[in-house]
């Protein structure tokens, strides 16, 4: 009798079958959502740190318009309308792509191309813009299912390592200084 058991099982086994994801607490994944946030989060950083690279040139550009402002000389009512202009399409954008919104991605593209001609540091930065957006992750994590999955995982984080965070504060101490020395030093 467990011969014919075991005779039967066999004629139903496909060694080439995918496994079954099972919902258990014996794997890393409870389901396909966590799944795909898992293999995209890293993706989805690097994206939204587009944003902050869109956030931090709308400061440039709103310090500009402050120095423009305050200047000695007369002010440009035109060209300070544009630095204004240009620091809330900025700052929408930024908003935008910390949001995972299509059309932010979109405008971050256009915008990327112009960029890659600012050669060497230009190129390998908008170079690496438009990898993150273009790819196939790029679109997974701009799409509207994807969005629902980061609703359905908010206990998936991502976690940065010690190193990017410190070459991170290492940047904006340079970037402060920088800003503050071109104020005292009109």
């Amino acid at each position: 009798m467990m011969e014919e058991e075991i005779h039967s099982d066999v004629g139903n086994y496909n060694p080439f079958q995918a496994p079954e994801l099972l919902e258990s607490d014996e794997g890393p994944f409870h389901s396909s959502d966590e799944f795909l946030r898992t293999e995209h989060i890293s993706h989805e950083a690097s994206a939204k740190s587009i944003g902050t690279l869109y956030f931090l040139a709308a400061i440039l550009v709103s310090v500009a318009g402050a120095v423009l402002f305050t200047g000695s000389n007369p002010v440009d009512i035109g060209g300070l309308l544009i630095l204004v202009l240009t620091a809330c399409f900025l700052l929408a954008v930024a908003i935008g792509l910390w949001r995972l919104q299509t059309w932010a991605r979109w405008i971050a593209v256009v915008l990327a191309f112009p960029g890659v001609l600012a050669v060497p540091l230009g190129t390998l930065i908008n170079g690496y813009i438009l990898y993150l957006l273009l790819t196939a992750k790029g679109s997974m994590i701009f799409s509207k299912e994807y969005r629902k999955i980061i609703e359905a995982t908010p206990h998936i984080k991502y976690q940065s390592s010690k190193i990017v965070l410190a070459l991170l504060v290492l940047l904006l101490t340079v970037l402060l200084l920088a800003i503050g020395a071109s104020l005292f030093a009109s």
